[in-house]
């Protein structure tokens, strides 16, 4: 029974993070191109037409690293909540089972559009770092579940290779802009 209630709780947690995510991402892309991220920001002149339109394709990037960013901190902040002893192992798997789901939602978003030529390098580092991002979260999650050590090995070195592409991904925006 207390295994239908997790499983169930579980369920729940991706189902008001979709929801959330979704209320966000409308509200993100509607704000993206006014408001400051951590992210690099692409500015680009609008094209004609089409819903891979260079001003488009801005817009779901800019909404993707705000979405970058905010995971990327909350899911920092549940492992040093849980460093501290202040949540469980069983609250930070099912908090960041959440953050994963959309974190793979926003892979697939990515998966999903054809980048401008002159934005192919910038696209394929910005996907690279949410793969990673989606690795880091993959690993901190198994490291709640059995709190293997290797697992938070793991979680580094995926923390530092999102890092890498993001600190990529800042360099092509700079190039492109």
């Amino acid at each position: 029974m207390q295994k239908k209630l997790l499983i169930l709780a579980y369920l729940i947690a991706i189902v008001s993070a979709a929801m959330l995510s979704n209320a966000i991402g409308a509200e993100n892309l509607s704000k993206s191109t006014n408001q400051n991220t951590a992210g690099p920001i692409l500015k680009v002149e609008p094209g004609v037409g089409g819903k891979n339109t260079p001003l488009s394709y801005q817009m779901l990037l800019n909404a993707s690293w705000q979405q970058y960013t905010q995971d990327f901190s909350y899911g920092s902040q549940i492992l040093d909540t849980f460093a501290k002893n202040n949540i469980t192992s069983s609250e930070a798997l099912y908090a960041t089972a959440s953050i994963l789901a959309l974190t793979s939602k926003t892979i697939d978003d990515l998966n999903k559009v054809q980048p401008p030529k002159n934005l192919v390098a910038y696209h394929n580092n910005t996907l690279q770092s949410f793969i990673y991002l989606k690795e880091f979260l993959w690993d901190l999650s198994k490291y709640y579940e059995t709190k293997d050590k290797k697992y938070a090995i793991d979680a580094k070195e995926s923390l530092n290779k999102t890092s890498d592409y993001h600190e990529r991904s800042i360099e092509e925006a700079l190039i492109n802009t």
